[in-house]
């Protein structure tokens, strides 16, 4: 998977993730993984693609 299709991908996982996890703001997610709020919503608006330290933190907060 290549450019925009895997920022796509990336999108809907961050989303799905973190809307699995009922009450999980952007803001307690940043907060738990220390990847800013707005870089969190870029993620999954599709603005951008994630570092893979990003994902690795991202990740972590969520337990997956």
């Amino acid at each position: 998977m290549r450019g925009p299709g895997i920022a796509r991908h990336h999108k809907k996982l961050v989303a799905a993730l973190r809307h699995s996890q009922p009450k999980l703001s952007l803001n307690a997610l940043a907060k738990a993984s220390g990847v800013a709020r707005t870089m969190i919503g870029y993620i999954e608006s599709g603005d951008t693609m994630p570092s893979l330290a990003a994902v690795e933190l991202l990740a972590s907060a969520l337990r997956v």
